[in-house]
Order: structure tokens, then sequence, then C-alpha cells
């Protein structure tokens, strides 16, 4: 149990009523306004906020911004290292309100990593860049891959149909 307690010791908790919150990026603990709302309300009507405080997302841009004057822009014919699409197949998945490629980079170190769509860029940031995260993620797509095969070679065998039309 002590053990346990130990994982949770650097965790600060919040008193909602003093109308604070922590930042987490600089995990300080700052009056609500310090924090960007999202523009929506929750269900008592109060702005959602943003977890990250205005200073510390200010900062994030401007780290952005510098990446981007010394990293240009892909050319046309770039094509995400993730999926491999290309800015005509990206462009319609954004309804064209976004540029085909975004920066993305370490958000602990500031370093450029380089240009992803926003779909993988927002795929990894899901993953808290964390490549644990990701074999594990893979290794659940293949597990789910090797049972749809052995079922499908299983029905296929004893039900005397072919499945895979199914899929």
């Amino acid at each position: 149990m002590e053990e346990q307690q130990e994982l949770f010791k650097n965790i600060k908790s919040i008193d909602r009523s003093k109308g604070t919150k922590i930042c987490i990026k600089c995990n300080e603990e700052k009056p609500l306004e310090r924090f960007i709302t999202l523009g929506r309300r929750d269900l008592k009507n109060n702005h959602i906020r943003m977890n990250i405080c205005k200073k510390c997302e200010s900062k994030k841009h401007r780290q952005v911004a510098e990446l981007k004057k010394t990293h240009t822009y892909p050319d046309e014919n770039y094509k995400c290292p993730i999926c491999i699409k290309i800015p005509e197949q990206i462009v319609p998945e954004t309804n064209g309100k976004t540029s085909p490629f975004v920066l993305d980079h370490d958000h602990k170190t500031g370093a450029f990593k380089g240009w992803l769509c926003n779909k993988c860029n927002s795929a990894l940031g899901f993953f808290e860049d964390d490549i644990n995260y990701v074999r594990r993620a893979l290794n659940y797509l293949e597990e789910y891959e090797d049972r749809c095969q052995k079922g499908n070679i299983y029905e296929r065998e004893h039900m005397g149909r072919d499945t895979l039309n199914y899929f």
C-alpha cells in the first residue's frame, strides 16, 4: 500500500472552490483567469479552460514560431512519414481549414522532430509521444488482426461460407 501511495506523492490536489487550477506544464497553481477558455461551458455554465496556463501556452507558440523560421515548410512532393499521404489527400480531410502539414516538436526539449499531417501529429500526441504506448497499440492491432484471421478460417471450415465478405 505504501508503494502505491508513493506513486501519488507529487500529485497536487485542488480545492475547486478557490477558483484555481494547476498548469500541466509548469505545475503551478494559478487563478482560473490565467488559463485560456475554450469557448464552451460545462454543465454548471462555467467556462471550460485549457489545462495549460496562458504563460506556458504563449511560450509554446513562440517556440513553434522559432522552429518554423529554421525548418522550412515541406514542398508539394512531401508525404507524411507516418501515413504516407500527400497534400492532395490530406486537404479534403480537413475541409481545407488547415495546412496539410504541421510542425512536430519535442514538448520536453523543444527540438524539431519533423512535419506530419495533423491526424498523425494528433495521434502521437494522444500517445504522449511515448514509444511504449505506440508499441502496445501496434501489438493490440496485430493481435486483433490475428484473431480475425483465425476466426475467419475457423468459420469458413465449420460454417461452410466465406466470412471475409463480412469485413
